[in-house]
């Protein structure tokens, strides 16, 4: 169940990170250029979401931490319809990744469209020397709304919180 779980949010954190480019690009004439800073790029699965992940799969529990943590187990042999979902494949399956992709996939174009519609062009940020919002003030804002999106669902998906998994999240967003 936690190996279902984390490939499902490994599939919907990455493509609510890559739609937003892929969204650019079309906008964009197919340009070369990319909406993301290389440092987005290059530490979104390195530094700000593997260690939240990895951290939740390991330390989620399946039914209940009394279960879990029975030294024999007896509780769970006796009682297979634990095991349902594993079985009868309900996690892992493709309506479930269908749905994780949509999911993804429309809160990414929101996440893309609002700071792209808000920042428009000609749009003052400073009105007292007349800045402007530019492409790096979208793209910053995109960024940190994915990564902030991303955190809120595995945070509102777990079902029991370890002082680990925080401090991997609060890690995570202290990388950023």
């Amino acid at each position: 169940m936690r190996n279902a779980e984390l490939i499902n949010y490994f599939f919907y954190k990455n493509i609510l990170f890559t739609f937003p480019q892929i969204l650019f690009f079309a906008f964009n004439y197919f340009s070369n250029a990319t909406i993301y800073d290389e440092f987005y790029i290059t530490c979104y699965n390195m530094l700000f979401t593997i260690a939240p992940c990895g951290i939740r799969a390991l330390s989620d529990f399946v039914v209940h931490p009394d279960l879990d943590s029975t030294p024999n187990k007896s509780i769970l042999n006796e009682s297979p319809k634990l095991y349902y979902a594993g079985r009868l494949n309900t996690i892992f399956n493709s309506q479930n990744f269908a749905m994780n992709a949509i999911y993804a996939m429309l809160q990414a174009t929101a996440l893309y469209f609002i700071p792209f519609m808000a920042f428009n062009e000609g749009g003052i940020v400073d009105g007292s020397n007349g800045q402007t919002a530019d492409f790096w003030l979208v793209s910053s804002v995109s960024g940190i709304s994915v990564l902030i999106v991303g955190w809120f669902n595995l945070w509102v998906n777990t079902r029991y919180f370890t002082w680990v998994l925080v401090l991997s999240i609060v890690f995570s967003i202290g990388t950023w």
